[in-house]
């Protein structure tokens, strides 16, 4: 079926989540005071502002609103983030700026805290009452952009952090706030509502995180997006170093937020976005998104190997360790093509939504058949060293690396400002070792990052420049 939802004025779906009888849940936000919202709905009245959050449940075959409300107060509302649990309530998240943004008795912050804070709420299964509802923040802006659930109820909520006043919990792997104009941040409530865990995840330029999701055992999935050189990465992760311009992450955190699973870059060498993320077979974290680089690293067999112009959409499936990707494509045309959403059926299949066009946009849907199989990385040919002599350095350095296996092997070099300035490898090459000069002349002293693709592998290092 297809249908339309709105009123007389702009209305936005963010977010749409299947419950377990098939219907359908959105979440967004509306200009319309004249949104349709339903008898019997929470609040069928718009309530000021520019925008009010909203959530609609369509029966399963599309025929009728189970129920539709208004979510807000008197200033900006916006809905992000939308997760259905396993008796039909629908939770959000997203922010609000209004002050008289309705929250429950109990709450974890019953305050607006000022600017835009984030909010968490839960409705009852009919639409017709808040089972929770809380603001959550500081003195600076935040935003929500997803929610997941867990296998006990818990929640998971990800998204923007833009001061060091958002509140964190003791012990976690990002008590503090990492600096730029933005963190990304993870935080978990218990099933009750309270605070469980709260993280800041980011380094010291702009980062922010779409997407999560949470395994049966309460490790939460993160993707994003960062332009932090001091990004959090962990030893053995697919990619420790950042590639210029802006990258995607994919974090993986403990159930109590104190340690890292795996935290690792994905990218090239100009900008990338995560949009969302979703779980695959043994664990593989299946993410959807966007690249402006032509460099992107795809596996193998992919579907397209090749950047196709302007914005491609991407994508990947991290295994299960972190430490490599299993299947990397892109997508795309002539146009910009975005991923928005990714999902699976808990084999190797993905379904992604997403959007195409500059002016004249056309949404698309796909399935694509993911050919995971356990032992992709194990064959993959992988670098066993890759060093830098001398380093620091001051006019060349040699930059060595032995492959296991023949394989097509890129090596480039960027700088600060993730320009390529030199390309020292672009070709097939046989097992064994190798190496290759990188000259500096007529560059200015500095911090470089000199980047190895071979076959579906990444690795990368720093050079200093010194004059």
């Amino acid at each position: 079926y297809v249908a339309w939802i709105g009123g007389g004025g702009l209305d936005q779906a963010s977010k749409v989540a299947v419950g377990a009888d098939g219907s359908a849940y959105v979440t967004g936000y509306t200009y319309s005071a004249d949104f349709p919202a339903t008898a019997g709905a929470y609040d069928g009245t718009f309530n000021g502002g520019d925008i009010d959050a909203f959530v609609a449940r369509l029966s399963p075959d599309g025929s009728q609103l189970a129920y539709a409300t208004f979510l807000g107060g008197d200033s900006d509302d916006f809905g992000g983030g939308l997760a259905v649990d396993a008796e039909g309530r629908a939770f959000v998240t997203g922010y609000t700026e209004s002050a008289d943004f309705p929250t429950t008795p109990g709450a974890y912050d019953a305050t607006h805290n000022g600017s835009s804070d984030v909010i968490a709420v839960r409705l009852n299964a009919a639409g017709s009452a808040l089972a929770y509802a809380s603001f959550i923040g500081s003195s600076g802006g935040e935003i929500g952009y997803d929610v997941a659930i867990g296998a006990s109820g818990e929640v998971y909520l990800t998204g923007q952090a833009n001061s060091p006043g958002f509140p964190t919990t003791p012990g976690v792997v990002g008590p503090a706030y990492g600096g730029g104009p933005g963190d990304a941040f993870v935080l978990k409530l218990s099933s009750t509502g309270g605070l469980a865990y709260s993280t800041y995840v980011g380094g010291d330029q702009f980062d922010d995180a779409k997407g999560v999701v949470v395994d049966a055992q309460g490790n939460a999935f993160v993707a994003g997006r960062t332009e932090s050189f001091n990004f959090p990465t962990t030893p053995g992760a697919y990619d420790v170093s950042y590639n210029g311009g802006r990258d995607a992450f994919v974090t993986k955190l403990s159930p109590d937020g104190t340690a890292y699973g795996y935290s690792t870059y994905v990218g090239g060498g100009l900008e990338e976005e995560s949009g969302s993320v979703a779980l695959g077979p043994g664990g593989a974290a299946l993410v959807g998104g966007w690249t402006f680089s032509d460099d992107f690293p795809v596996t193998p067999g992919a579907y397209d190997p090749t950047f196709n112009e302007n914005y491609d959409a991407f994508v990947i499936a991290l295994n299960g360790a972190g430490s490599g990707l299993s299947y990397s494509t892109y997508l795309g045309g002539p146009s910009a093509d975005y991923a928005r959403g990714i999902g699976t059926d808990g084999d190797s299949t993905a379904y992604v939504a997403g959007y195409t066009g500059f002016e004249n946009v056309d949404a698309f849907g796909m399935k694509l058949n993911l050919s995971l199989t356990p032992t992709s990385m194990d064959e993959a040919p992988v670098p066993t060293s890759l060093t830098a002599r001398p380093n620091p350095f001051s006019s060349r350095a040699v930059l060595g690396f032995t492959l296991q296996a023949p394989a097509h092997v890129r090596l480039a070099v960027f700088d600060a400002l993730g320009r390529e300035v030199a390309v020292l490898v672009d070709g097939a090459l046989g097992a064994g070792a190798h190496h290759a000069v990188f000259d500096a002349q007529g560059l200015s002293a500095g911090m470089y990052v000199y980047r190895l693709v071979a076959g579906s592998v990444v690795q990368t290092g720093r050079l200093m420049l010194t004059r």
